[in-house]
């Protein structure tokens, strides 16, 4: 008689633990307050290793950099860069004011 009276008061326990949590108001896996904008100079993306795998930053203008076509100044440029696991970039993007890069 005793274990049934156990049983009868965990299964009331067990209908209540359920009814609260069917009961309860969803919670959306949404953050709450996101900002609108993201200010940086530059974005690192790191792997597990701590090795950076992806990056964009802004690069200064450079007036005194003697390019190979025998023009000097390079403009500020955006560089977008994708790294492998070796360490070796394998997409970069880089977009500049006259669009040369």
């Amino acid at each position: 008689m005793k274990t049934q009276r156990i049983c009868v008061v965990l299964t009331c326990v067990n209908v209540v633990a359920v009814s609260l949590t069917l009961l309860r108001p969803r919670q959306t896996a949404e953050a709450r307050d996101i900002p609108n904008v993201l200010r940086a100079q530059a974005l690192e993306i790191v792997d597990n290793h701590g090795r950076v795998r992806a990056e964009i930053k802004v690069l200064p203008a450079q007036p005194d950099l003697k390019l190979g076509d025998g023009t000097v100044g390079y403009p500020e440029a955006v560089q977008f860069r994708l790294i492998s696991s070796q360490g070796a970039p394998n997409v970069k993007l880089v977009a500049t004011e006259d669009g040369s890069g």
